[in-house]
Parts: structure tokens; C-alpha cells; sequence
């Protein structure tokens, strides 16, 4: 799976600028759709593309 991110130049995801949630999307559409939402005025930003390459379980607090 291939999930698609708003990155900044220190490569960190972008927040919501309201909400604060992380500028990831399942499809690049969806991103450049929503993309004016994450985006600071005194930033730049890009597109990263991440891979899903393993995925671990999470253990339960006893």
C-alpha cells in the first residue's frame, strides 16, 4: 500500500492548521484536493510518497 504525505523542507508532515492532524492521504487526488488545509504560509512544502514495508503488532501493556 502506498499512502502519500505533505512534507515540509525537514522532511516533517504537515498538520492541519485547525485540527492538527498529519496531511496523510491514501491517494494523491485526495492530497492535492486537500492540501491548502495543512499548509503554512512561511513554509514549503512537497509530496512524499511512503511504502508500507513491514508492519508490527502491538503489544499489551500488563
Amino acid at each position: 500500500m502506498t499512502l502519500y504525505a505533505l512534507v515540509d523542507e525537514d522532511i516533517q508532515i504537515a498538520r492541519h492548521r485547525s485540527k492538527g492532524t498529519l496531511a496523510v492521504f491514501v491517494n494523491l487526488d485526495r492530497l492535492k484536493e486537500h492540501a491548502w488545509r495543512y499548509q503554512a504560509s512561511d513554509k514549503t512544502y512537497k509530496v512524499a510518497e511512503l511504502e508500507i514495508e513491514q508492519i508490527y503488532e502491538l503489544e499489551e501493556k500488563e
